[in-house]
């Protein structure tokens, strides 16, 4: 809207001029029309400078909020993830405990049962009848043996008391008092039939124990005084893990490296073991 303006000279030369001016002194009169700003209505915003120079201010502020906003939506997201892989990371380890444990259940029960059919082969062998023998009248027949059951009774004192201990480490994780009835098997059987074992089963506690030193003295006595026991690849494979735990890698790889290139159970797991860590 335009609104003219009179200045204050022209506005004086009007009120002033005699009644009889003539029509060019009124044309001289007439002031310049000088156009404003609009007039603000009452209660309207004032115009801003900002507002004239950046009309797209208010909607880029917008804007911007819209992205904050998907921002911490996509945080949350993430954060929702984090969390759900934890969960499953949590679930694969007990399941993988779960699993190890299993394999050590399944592992002393073939262990046992191998035991137990060696002790019942060789009381079989010592509880049969001899034959050929000559009775008092020349002729050839069969003589009694005396009764096997004193060896028998020995024999299932020893395994029982072999199993006892293994039992405390492996389904009790008792270790400290599996240990303790481990070398009380080994005083009162040192030559015994299990004595490889349990000198086997003492390594693997110290082992888990993280008792390297005295893991690997365990060990050695499996592999130096029983090297043709089926207990003595093993042994030789957890003594590879224990040097390279102690440091001694090249200890380790020559015991692994025996061990990967025989024809044993855990030669798989030598191989394994040389490929993850002596690349």
């Amino acid at each position: 809207m335009k609104c003219p303006l009179i200045t204050a000279a022209g506005l004086a030369a009007v009120l002033f001029l005699p009644l009889t001016a003539s029509a060019e002194q009124l044309q001289l009169a007439q002031v310049e029309v000088i156009e404003s700003s609009p007039i603000r209505a009452i209660g309207q915003p004032r115009a801003t400078a900002n507002n004239d120079r950046n009309p797209n201010a208010a909607t880029a502020g917008n804007g911007s909020s819209d992205m904050m906003g998907e921002l911490f939506y996509q945080l949350q997201i993430l954060q929702q993830e984090v969390q759900t892989l934890r969960g499953q990371v949590e679930e694969q380890a007990y399941q993988l405990q779960q699993l190890k444990q299993q394999r050590m259940d399944d592992y002393v029960d073939l262990d046992r049962r191998i035991s137990e059919l060696s002790r019942s082969g060789s009381a079989a062998t010592s509880a049969a009848p001899a034959s050929g023998s000559a009775n008092a009248n020349g002729n050839i027949g069969t003589t009694a043996q005396a009764p096997a059951a004193p060896a028998g009774n020995a024999a299932d004192s020893e395994f029982a008391s072999y199993s006892a201990a293994v039992d405390l480490a492996t389904k009790q994780q008792a270790f400290d008092q599996a240990i303790t009835a481990l070398n009380q098997h080994l005083r009162q059987y040192p030559d015994g039939r299990y004595a490889a074992n349990a000198h086997y089963w003492l390594g693997q506690i110290y082992f888990v124990q993280g008792k390297m030193e005295e893991a690997r003295q365990a060990f050695t006595r499996v592999v130096e005084g029983y090297p043709d026991h089926n207990k003595a690849p093993e042994a030789r494979y957890k003594l590879g893990q224990v040097y390279f735990r102690l440091g001694d890698q090249a200890r380790a790889r020559t015991l692994l490296e025996k061990v990967a290139n025989s024809n044993s159970d855990v030669a798989p797991l030598a191989r394994n073991f040389l490929q993850q860590n002596f690349r």
